[in-house]
């Protein structure tokens, strides 16, 4: 039996702050998400004695979260991104996937850019990136 899923029904969202419990606000009309995902750093541990380059892994980055979306201009969580982008306002952000096991991903990011992308004949497109800071917590 394959473990596939469809990914009807997976949202981005972004945190309002609120403390002790903060509640997330899906972004409307995402399109697709790419990430998150880490990259483990490396160090370069090889001495004089090696007989080929030696490494240990150092702290995992976790990169870029980035999605695409409708654009909606007026919207007011596609506006608080443009917003966020000018303030560099780190947030905390989900990613969620329809599944019976680890469904999301939270992490902290800003808004690395969100720039909007129209040509004739298409319905216009956003394209957000996200900038992942510090550690993502899978549930």
């Amino acid at each position: 039996m394959s473990n596939a899923f469809s990914s009807y029904g997976s949202t981005l969202s972004v945190g309002d702050g609120g403390s002790p419990t903060e509640a997330f606000t899906a972004i409307a009309e995402v399109i697709s998400i790419d990430g998150p995902g880490g990259e483990n750093g490396e160090i370069d541990v090889t001495h004089l004695g090696s007989t080929a380059k030696e490494f240990i892994a150092d702290l995992i980055d976790y990169g870029q979260v980035t999605a695409q979306t409708n654009f909606l201009p007026g919207d007011p969580q596609h506006d608080q991104r443009y917003i966020d982008n000018l303030a560099r306002t780190i947030r905390n952000y989900e990613v969620s996937w329809p599944t019976s096991s680890a469904s999301s991903a939270t992490f902290a990011a800003y808004v690395q850019s969100y720039r909007p992308n129209v040509a004739a004949g298409q319905q216009g497109q956003g394209n957000l990136t996200l900038r992942v800071t510090g550690a993502v917590t899978y549930a």
